[in-house]
């Protein structure tokens, strides 16, 4: 994977990556933006940046996880 986005050729941003492994599978070779995989998927933006925060506290390996000192995004 490059480190911008398939569609759209923009960079990507810290946790672009693991949720475009996260909702299209760990065997995609298409790597998305975050305004990308929302136009995508129907939704906005914030609601992608609430599902990085649940997947975050479920533990997903793909994310970094969420510390008492981090402030939640």
């Amino acid at each position: 994977m490059t480190d911008r986005c398939t569609r759209c050729g923009g960079p990507l941003g810290e946790f672009d990556r693991p949720l475009t492994q996260k909702l299209l599978g760990l065997g995609t070779t298409e790597c998305l933006c975050k305004r990308c995989l929302a136009e995508y998927f129907g939704v906005t933006e914030a609601d992608l940046d609430n599902r990085i925060t649940r997947f975050r506290r479920m533990g997903c390996v793909l994310f970094p996880p969420l510390d008492d000192e981090q402030p939640e995004e």
